[in-house]
């Protein structure tokens, strides 16, 4: 086990497909089975890609046995084309090499989908001194919204604001969402917080966190992109609206002492300290989007999210009275309620319409101070919202 080739690299593990005859299936359902000869590596899991969404998320399918097996897959394919990409990872991470395959589906009697909202708006925390005036606002407004949404065929909904918006309740919304097929679709919208700590990580705020110790009792970026990983619907997307929300390069930022102040009274940072962060490279050629963008990059596994935040990673998430709104979530609904967001004019709105127009948007109205940014780990998975 653990061959090393001539050349010092150690040989990948392998495996077999066994793929039905015809690929053109009548119906949802899909079965194929993966086999393997392990001869140089203890087998750890097997990932397996629908359009890009990995089943059961970034931990894959477990093989309990780690050496030969032969395994079944079952699952829900969606109507017309579905594109596997299957691979097998031993203990010592390596990845096999990717084979892939297309299977077309035709679905008889195609039904809505069901679309699941959790919204999150933390305006109070136990430091009343961090407060927020919009953040509880913006979560009731973006889920009213959601409830009018008619191209789904129910709209259920969470909403946790406030002192119900703890670590504890967030880390269970797993529960309200499984009742949900592969088909349906899920939305998460946060508005509050968004704390750095020393070492430069991420967190949202909660009602108790303690932001001199955002791990404590924070939600770090990472526990929630795990905990929409593990929901089964294949279109996901959450909207952040938060400080530093695109995710930050760490070798790319440096904290500065420039004090965070408006000209506006009625506007509001949602930033905690007097600290800021910016980038090192503010002052080359890049335009601010382009540095957005270099500050929201993610080189971690798919796990099949669409994520869209209302600031980069040095920039700063604005609120105030001539919004009534966190300005994010201001645009967000004006693209709804106007229509602006479709940009093409065809009546709908699609996640690739909404990354585009909110990025316009919220620098106009900002002046160019905010630009929200996204991060599409499924570039494929662009579906319809509105």
């Amino acid at each position: 086990m653990g061959e090393i080739k001539e050349n010092g690299l150690k040989r990948p593990p392998s495996f077999s497909l066994i793929l039905p005859k015809e690929l053109e299936v009548e119906g949802d359902k899909f079965n194929f089975g993966v086999f393997s000869e392990s001869k140089f590596s203890q087998i750890k899991k097997l990932i397996v890609l629908v359009n890009g969404i990995p089943l059961n998320g970034i931990e894959g399918i477990s093989i309990e046995s780690g050496e030969d097996f032969e395994k079944q897959v079952s699952l829900t394919l969606e109507n017309g084309k579905n594109y596997f990409q299957v691979y097998i990872v031993d203990f010592e991470g390596t990845k096999s090499l990717t084979k892939s395959f297309v299977v077309n589906s035709t679905i008889s009697k195609l039904s809505k989908p069901n679309l699941y909202v959790v919204a999150i708006g933390v305006s109070d925390h136990k430091s009343k001194e961090n407060s927020l005036v919009y953040a509880k606002k913006d979560a009731i407004d973006f889920l009213n919204k959601m409830k009018k949404n008619k191209i789904y065929k129910d709209v259920k909904y969470k909403l946790l604001f406030d002192s119900a918006a703890t670590k504890r309740q967030i880390e269970t919304i797993n529960e309200f969402v499984s009742p949900a097929k592969e088909s349906d679709v899920f939305i998460l919208f946060y508005a509050g917080h968004g704390v750095l700590d020393k070492e430069l990580n991420y967190y949202l705020s909660t009602y108790s966190i303690d932001f001199t110790a955002p791990q404590i009792e924070g939600l770090s970026i990472d526990t929630l992109s795990h905990i929409v990983s593990q929901i089964k619907c294949r279109k996901k997307l959450v909207f952040i609206d938060a400080c530093h929300s695109g995710e930050v390069d760490k070798e790319d930022i440096v904290i500065n002492n420039i004090q965070i102040t408006s000209e506006n009274k009625e506007v509001k940072f949602r930033a905690i300290g007097s600290k800021g962060v910016s980038s090192k490279n503010l002052y080359d050629s890049k335009s601010s989007i382009e540095i957005a963008k270099l500050l929201f990059t993610d080189t971690r596994s798919n796990n099949g999210v669409n994520i869209i935040s209302s600031a980069g990673g040095a920039e700063y998430a604005m609120e105030g009275g001539e919004w009534k709104n966190g300005v994010f979530t201001y645009a967000l609904l004006n693209g709804f309620k106007t229509n602006e967001a479709d940009l093409n004019k065809d009546g709908e709105i699609w996640v690739n319409e909404l990354q585009e127009y909110l990025g316009k948007k919220v620098s106009l109205i900002t002046g160019g101070k905010q630009t929200p940014t996204s991060r599409s780990e499924n570039l494929s998975s662009n579906f319809r919202v509105w």
